[in-house]
């Protein structure tokens, strides 16, 4: 009876915790098109200016010289894994987590991939992308224009929690979070051919190089 009380306890705790946050945006490409943009993680650091390198755990090799290094091979699938190094809009420094594709789906109007995050920003993490067709349908049947959304749900490691307090976590990490979220919607948005101003985006990149 004590170890059920514990773990509801429990529970309530982590459910106190977490907290997601999502951003939703249409962009006028072909939902192929955004999503082949979405899973090329490669390119990742030229299309979202706080994603400053990705390190493919998948795909390390040993060069001529005996040097390790990461080497690009194309397309992820279920179980891919990566390092992604960010830099945090708040303090322009650098900050990485451990990535693994857990989920991902290719249907004809819904394209989804979900991948867990270790040590992001002191927490766990779920990070979903998912690509819609929206609008009016084209002669052909296809679409001219895609609904983007994106979804992070965290939980923060109890260390943290002890250390800030739970209400510091939350509104801390959900605040650096969502300017994330923000940021990079914006930048997927222009990369795909919607204009905006890249000047904040070079000078943050500029920052950290120096």
């Amino acid at each position: 009876t004590n170890h059920r009380v514990f773990f509801c306890l429990y529970l309530m705790f982590l459910e106190c915790l977490q907290f997601s946050v999502g951003e939703c945006r249409d962009i006028a490409v072909p939902c192929d098109r955004l999503w082949e943009t979405v899973t090329d993680i490669d390119s990742y650091p030229n299309i979202f200016s706080l994603v400053h390198s990705i390190e493919r755990h998948d795909t390390r090799k040993s060069s001529a010289d005996g040097e390790k290094g990461s080497r690009p091979t194309g397309r992820i699938n279920i179980g891919s894994k990566w390092r992604l190094t960010r830099i945090s809009k708040v303090e322009k420094a650098q900050y990485t987590a451990d990535v693994t594709v857990t989920a991902m789906s290719e249907e004809p109007d819904r394209y989804c991939i979900t991948a867990s995050m270790e040590n992001l920003l002191g927490s766990t993490c779920l990070h979903t992308q998912i690509v819609e067709p929206v609008g009016k349908k084209n002669s052909d049947g296809s679409y001219s224009s895609s609904r983007y959304t994106v979804i992070m749900a965290m939980v923060p490691h109890s260390i943290f929690v002890k250390l800030w307090g739970t209400l510091f976590c939350r509104v801390c990490i959900k605040k650096r979070v969502y300017l994330t979220v923000e940021q990079d919607v914006d930048d997927l948005a222009e990369f795909c051919g919607e204009h905006a101003s890249t000047r904040e985006q070079q000078e943050i990149k500029d920052l950290v190089r120096t």
